[in-house]
């Protein structure tokens, strides 16, 4: 993923995200809890989507954990239980909000320190 002024790039699709410190042009990891993305277009102005391929389901009772490819990437999901859900290799939308993406510039250690 690659910073730009006012978010980031994935997969050619710009991203609204906190950028924090990072530079535009750096490489980054964005990192979104499971549970705080959702499945279908983002419904709220300003809100993030990504699109993929649903490639494993998980029932795990109460929830179901989807693994969508996107943009090259693996994305976990965690979802309330769904009653029907997706088959394997259908194209989903994922949506999640800005301010709950947090991007980490390459080359920094655990405890945010700039690796020697």
């Amino acid at each position: 993923m690659t910073v730009r002024e006012g978010g980031a790039d994935f997969a050619g699709r710009p991203l609204t995200v906190p950028v924090g410190g990072a530079a535009p042009g750096a490489t980054a990891t964005l990192c979104v809890r499971p549970h705080l993305i959702g499945l279908g277009e983002s419904p709220a102005p300003g809100g993030n989507t990504l699109h993929g391929t649903v490639a494993e389901i998980q029932w795990r009772g109460a929830t179901h954990r989807l693994y969508v490819a996107a943009g090259g990437h693996r994305i976990m999901v965690d979802v309330r239980e769904l009653r029907e859900p997706p088959a394997l290799g259908t194209e989903i939308a994922l949506h999640f909000a800005p301010e709950d993406a947090v991007l980490i510039p390459a080359g920094l250690a655990a405890d945010g320190a700039p690796h020697a």
